[in-house]
């Protein structure tokens, strides 16, 4: 079935060339959150790239995966249409470099994208960095919050941005059934990791009530396991990645846990090439040894080996960084022309 998406060309620098970054923006989606959605104006001010508006469709009448079908089909579209090959052949071929970014809902689909086109081989588009705001990584992880004895609506911390009862009842408008959030296409930490808790049997979320009951109060947390990737000889490379979150938010924890996976990812893959250099055992081998290391907690390093760790440290850090923004941490105009700007450093950077 074919699908059919708006991708409005936003601004373009002239004269157009095949080098020319792409910088590809998501909404925030269907969340009636104060303020507005930022204004993308700020954007062509602060960036020389190209940028491109995905306007994927997510209602109560187009859930999951609808959203993720668009992103995909739009970003084919930019591929074919604007990511230009600088060369006279497929194997000389390099293609422009391209940024996503987004918040919210934006921002997962943004993960989602980045984490499965960024692609080491040059002959073909790939993304090269992502920031994401808020992002809403991981619907599993989302539970019903019991009332604390005493609790009062007067309460010392106010409610934050995004609470467990408005996630609960987004997620049971928002996806047709109880096992469509367990997609990593629509959790993105679920391509590092296991779910938060069992995968329910597959069936229709009931519409939405005023109570925000949850469809699957039976649910609860189960311990986690790690997952590799990207996985291996796939061709992947993380990209650059910058994620914001507020203080206040209700998802901070989400974006946050994204950052952490994507590190360890990266880390354990500086630990293979290390050991395929020196020609220690097989690259897999590094990642048992990691889990088990993670159940112990105990690892012991030479005074060089931790100077070395330290320095590669720093260098994952600034590859996936994190912000902690204060209070909700939505994006502004000020912050949309952070984000202009950063694309632009990462692309000087990383040429």
């Amino acid at each position: 079935m074919a699908v059919s998406v708006e991708v409005p060309i936003v601004s373009h620098p002239r004269p157009l060339t095949p080098t020319t970054p792409i910088l590809i923006y998501l909404p925030r989606g269907p969340i009636p959150l104060p303020p507005k959605p930022p204004l993308i104006s700020p954007l062509p001010l602060s960036t020389t790239s190209t940028i491109v508006t995905i306007n994927y469709r997510l209602s109560s009448q187009t859930r999951y995966p609808t959203p993720v079908h668009d992103v995909v089909a739009g970003y084919d579209w930019v591929t074919k249409n604007l990511a230009r090959a600088d060369g006279s052949s497929s194997s000389s071929s390099s293609f422009p470099p391209i940024t996503v970014c987004g918040e919210l809902f934006g921002g997962s689909l943004a993960a989602m994208l980045a984490l499965t086109e960024c692609h080491a081989c040059r002959s073909r588009p790939r993304i090269r960095a992502a920031a994401l705001g808020n992002p809403l990584t991981d619907w599993t992880t989302i539970f019903p919050q019991p009332s604390s004895p005493g609790q009062t609506s007067a309460s010392q911390h106010p409610t934050p941005l995004l609470p467990p009862s408005a996630l609960l009842k987004l997620r049971s408008t928002l996806f047709s059934t109880s096992s469509s959030p367990f997609d990593p296409f629509a959790s993105p930490v679920l391509f590092f990791k296991t779910p938060a808790t069992d995968l329910p049997p597959s069936s229709p979320f009931s519409s939405p009530s005023s109570s925000d009951a949850d469809p699957t109060p039976s649910l609860s947390p189960k311990r986690r396991s790690h997952r590799r990737f990207p996985p291996f000889y796939s061709g992947l490379v993380l990209p650059t990645t910058r994620i914001s979150v507020g203080t206040h938010s209700g998802v901070a924890e989400q974006g946050t846990e994204l950052v952490k996976a994507m590190r360890r990812s990266l880390d354990l893959y500086s630990d293979e090439e290390a050991m395929k250099e020196s020609g220690r055992g097989r690259a897999p081998d590094v990642w048992a040894e990691h889990a088990a290391e993670d159940r112990v907690g105990v690892k012991e390093e030479s005074g060089e080996g931790r100077a070395g760790k330290e320095s590669e440290n720093r260098e994952i850090h600034e590859r996936i960084e994190l912000f902690n923004k204060e209070g909700t941490g939505l994006w502004d105009e000020e912050e949309m022309w952070t984000v202009g700007r950063w694309a632009d450093d990462v692309v000087a950077r990383d040429g």
